[in-house]
């Protein structure tokens, strides 16, 4: 079974609001890399960085057994509350 995105997005959020990048682009049989380079997610990250501000991390690599384990966004990345 699918989870639909908006439970997907639910089930991957830490308390603070930050989402598993990862594992929604998994979910989608995508890479975040992938992702970022789309021209659409260019001009949204674009956008949010001037509503956050600049000096706001919109991204965070998590790292753990000395090998990066995952990326988190902004809980504004999201297009779901």
């Amino acid at each position: 079974m699918r989870l639909c995105r908006s439970c997907l997005l639910r089930r991957n959020k830490r308390p603070d609001g930050w989402f598993n990048m990862t594992k929604a682009a998994q979910h989608f049989g995508k890479r975040v890399p992938e992702f970022m380079r789309l021209p659409s997610t260019v001009e949204y990250i674009a956008a949010l960085r001037e509503a956050v501000g600049k000096s706001h991390p919109l991204t965070e690599t998590v790292v753990g057994k000395g090998k990066p384990q995952g990326i988190w966004a902004h809980p504004q990345g999201s297009a779901d509350p």
